[in-house]
């Protein structure tokens, strides 16, 4: 299924809340997520643990870490490699000034 438009890709991004990015893969300007979230996929079909989603011609790909009291300093990843080094969760997805904006936390990888 192919899905266009900032709102409706928040859309996606906002379903798979409480999902964990377990997996990437970066080629050229599109970029592949492996989305573990079980009992999301279960209701599809019952052997299903997690979905895959394809985007397409990327650009300004940035992720700011959310920051606790204890964290010191803000920095903004913005290469792939090292925004989908820790596994990510998915939190929710907004638009804001017409780029689209996932909140994510970090989980430990197993």
């Amino acid at each position: 299924m192919r899905i266009e438009g900032k709102e409706n890709i928040c859309e996606v991004f906002s379903i798979f809340h409480d999902g964990d990015i377990t997996y990437h893969e970066i080629s050229g300007n599109n970029l592949l997520l492996e989305i573990e979230i079980q009992y999301l996929a279960q209701r599809i079909d019952e052997t299903f643990i997690k979905f895959i989603l394809t985007l397409n011609n990327i650009c300004n790909i940035s992720f700011e870490p959310w920051l606790d009291e204890t964290d010191e300093g803000k920095v903004i990843l913005t290469k792939l490699e090292e925004i989908f080094n820790p596994e990510l969760e998915i939190l929710s997805a907004e638009k804001q000034e017409n780029k689209i904006k996932v909140a994510c936390s970090k989980t430990e990888k197993s």
